[in-house]
């Protein structure tokens, strides 16, 4: 449903810039207001990119301790909003600060990553306007193979205008970490550098875990599934509030090495 309108909206609507210089649609409000009303159960928390800032410190400490819903409505509304495809919706399942489950969708593919018990699935439709009944789909497995050196890297934003790859590789830098990591999890790209905040990795975490794909950031640290400091920026006085602390690399753990070696972080030499 939130696929359907979202593409429905997309070539009609307009976008304004919000305070940290990203970009808003109305589309991102009507898809978080949708999401906030029909996933949470009573009791249970909602932490959305487009309003978890006006709920206040004391939910936000709520929510990483109780059941909570994690969602980015668009991620990836630059492209969204100036028509371009690479862009998607993303859902994370948090109980107690931990993220269990998620899902992420992108709809001018058909694409859906959606969490199993213990294993990822891959479902993609010919065409939303379909069930997803209709749906073909496959469980997804842990990469493995040799790295090869013409395969693709996804580089996020941030990364991209500040940092250094000394990798041949081809690179795709696509403004959404739904697209971005969906490609690195299926086996269509090799690794992501980057960085993000909550909203964008929470449907996607749990999907790595299962799949035997690690972030490690600059500093060499793991990520996890826990949402704790040691992993992201969680002072909510803090305008990088809920972004991972550093830039990381995103791969399967054999490739980190060759990756970490590679980059030069923020084009400091």
């Amino acid at each position: 449903e939130c696929g359907r309108r979202a593409l429905a909206r997309r070539s009609a609507d307009s976008w304004t810039l919000k305070s940290d210089g990203s970009l808003i649609t109305d589309v991102d409000s009507d898809i978080e207001s949708l999401l906030s009303t029909t996933l949470p159960a009573p009791g249970e928390y909602f932490i959305g990119e487009e309003t978890i800032a006006q709920r206040g410190a004391d939910y936000a400490r709520e929510a990483l301790r109780g059941t909570c819903w994690v969602v980015d409505p668009i991620d990836g509304t630059s492209s969204f909003a100036h028509g371009f495809s690479l862009w998607g919706i993303s859902i994370g399942y948090m109980v107690g600060g931990v993220l269990r489950h998620g899902a992420v969708i992108m709809p001018e593919s058909g694409d859906i990553l959606v969490t199993y018990g213990d294993s990822v699935r891959h479902y993609r439709l010919a065409g939303l306007s379909a069930p997803l009944s209709a749906a073909t789909w496959r469980e997804l497995t842990p990469v493995t193979g040799e790295w090869r050196a013409g395969g693709v890297l996804m580089l996020g934003q941030r990364f991209s205008k500040s940092g250094l790859l000394h990798l041949p590789n081809p690179i795709v830098a696509t403004g959404s970490a739904v697209v971005a990591l969906a490609a690195v999890l299926t086996g269509q790209a090799q690794a992501y550098v980057g960085c993000m905040k909550l909203w964008d990795i929470a449907g996607l975490l749990p999907m790595m875990v299962r799949l035997g794909i690690s972030g490690r950031f600059a500093d060499g640290g793991e990520m996890s599934c826990e949402v704790t400091e040691e992993s992201f920026v969680l002072d909510v006085n803090s305008p990088a509030c809920w972004t991972l602390r550093d830039n990381c690399v995103i791969c399967v753990d054999a490739w980190q090495s060759l990756v970490h070696a590679a980059v030069t972080w923020r084009g400091k030499e």
